[in-house]
């Protein structure tokens, strides 16, 4: 077994990518500004140079001195201490991408890839003939403008000669066509020194490893990180003002509305790697920016900055916390996923099939997958599942995948929901739905009859007890009877 390490997430938290600004437009090669006594003491000033600079086209000049006076504007924003300089480095767009590969070349196992290219086509995310190494580091070059490296320590800003084509996610609606917007930078930097300070107080890095083999755990405490750093950077641009811990007070319902309209409009701000990759790449990447925000904001409604403290030092646990906040700060009743452990499944399961992993999917991406079905209902009540990907001999996929759910109601709407999208997913080719010889159970234990399609030779299995409903897909016929009968054999466990 290889648990897989979240990918998705790694990268969004791992290189803090930001896609609230504008793509930069400078030099290759730019100088260091040294921190003088004097520049430390009056961040204004340091602002005001950078612009200067920023005028006579020293680009790269701008940006560091834009860096040294948010060392000190940010603390005052967020009200934390920086306990140590954040070091800056300068990259281009080609060195970025060599920079990305780096990371997945040596952090990312070949086998914890694969699991992530075979697990989306399993579940039916992404078609067959999509490669997800290359989309991923086409996508994430394409629409990054800077980042913040945990591991490193280190500031990335991104460096490009040619006026950019893409200008990030939000640029084309909020900010000019300038190839260097000195207030988009701003709010740039703001953002990535938010990711600095955070790391130096909590450890991002940390946090991520305690949730390497829960790719939902990793999402959520993505949308914590990212939510927070949106807030600061969304304070900074009310500070000139004398506003900005207003922001702290701003309704999540509002900037829930205000994000809606934001993403219809982004087809027009994003580019062709964007526009075009499948559903479930563009969700993941805005998901911990606008939800996160959302669900920051939640907390800070309540309890300012320090509610944000407590949330590191007791990270969501879920994406169903994110989506529904009152899940995760309600003081009495804070909805714990249920983690499922699979029954062994060694004996069941042929020897020409290799298990490639397993990992938990969580609400949103459940959501993501069945948008087309009946959109955010059929994952609300989500309580906890668990998956294993297994390839055979042939190239084949074989999917399991136990969940449970709040209520038999719950359970009975997902069950719903998957059966039209496994339907859909399987009608290409001729099938016959059939039924499976399980052992018999009780009326009371028979919450919803078992569906059963052969397709190939490959069965397709969808199965309901009460508020439990298990998926298993591609095996043969022996093999899912094994299966089936095995499986509601899982155990559950409250997740701390």
């Amino acid at each position: 077994m290889h648990d897989s390490y979240s990918i998705r997430a790694k990268l969004i938290l791992g290189i803090s990518v930001l896609l609230a600004c504008p793509l930069m437009a400078t030099t290759p090669e730019v100088p260091s500004s040294p921190e003088t006594e004097e520049s430390k003491g009056d961040p204004q000033r340091l602002l005001i140079d950078g612009d200067q600079l920023a005028d006579d086209t020293k680009y790269g000049e701008a940006l560091l001195r834009y860096k040294l006076a948010y060392q000190q504007i940010v603390p005052r924003l967020r009200g934390l201490e920086f306990k140590e300089a954040v070091n800056p480095a300068l990259m281009s767009r080609s060195e970025l991408l060599q920079h990305l590969s780096g990371i997945l070349e040596e952090e990312i196992s070949d086998e914890q890839m694969r699991l992530m290219d075979r697990g989306f086509k399993a579940f039916g995310f992404i078609p067959t003939s999509l490669e997800v190494k290359s989309t991923l580091l086409d996508l994430y070059t394409e629409e990054v403008a800077g980042f913040y490296h945990p591991a490193t320590k280190k500031i990335f800003l991104i460096t490009d000669v040619d006026q950019p084509k893409s200008r990030g996610l939000f640029g084309a609606i909020f900010g000019s066509r300038d190839p260097f917007n000195k207030s988009e930078q701003k709010v740039a930097l703001a953002h990535e020194m938010a990711h600095a300070l955070a790391d130096q107080h909590y450890d991002l890095d940390a946090l991520q490893r305690a949730a390497k083999d829960n790719d939902d755990r990793s999402i959520a405490l993505s949308s914590l990180i990212e939510g927070e750093a949106t807030l600061v950077m969304m304070a900074e641009t009310m500070r000139e003002s004398g506003n900005a811990q207003q922001v702290l007070q701003i309704s999540p319902e509002y900037m829930k509305l205000s994000f809606s309209v934001t993403k219809g409009l982004m087809p027009l701000a994003t580019g062709k790697t964007f526009r075009t990759a499948p559903l479930i790449f563009r969700e993941s990447l805005m998901f911990p920016y606008l939800q996160g925000t959302i669900f920051v904001l939640h907390l800070t409604n309540r309890g300012k900055w320090i509610a944000v403290n407590e949330a590191f030092q007791k990270p969501p646990s879920s994406t169903e916390q994110i989506l529904h906040p009152e899940k995760y700060y309600h003081p009495l009743h804070r909805d714990l996923p249920t983690r499922l452990v699979l029954p062994d499944l060694v004996s069941v399961v042929g020897s020409s099939w290799k298990e490639l992993g397993r990992n938990v999917l969580g609400e949103f991406q459940i959501k993501t997958l069945l948008v087309k079905q009946h959109g955010d209902e059929s994952a609300a009540g989500w309580d906890g599942d668990r998956y294993v990907v297994y390839e055979n001999t042939d190239g084949q996929l074989g999917l399991i995948w136990m969940t449970t759910w709040d209520s038999v109601k719950d359970a009975k709407e997902f069950t719903v929901a998957y059966r039209e999208f496994l339907h859909e997913k399987i009608s290409l080719g001729s099938f016959s739905e059939t039924s499976l010889d399980v052992p018999a159970l009780s009326a009371k234990d028979q919450i919803a009859a078992d569906s059963h399609w052969i397709v190939e030779q490959r069965a397709f299995h969808v199965a309901q007890r009460k508020q439990d409903v298990a998926i298993i897909e591609g095996f043969s016929e022996a093999e899912t009877q094994a299966i089936a009968e095995r499986i509601f054999h899982s155990k559950k466990i409250v997740a701390p």
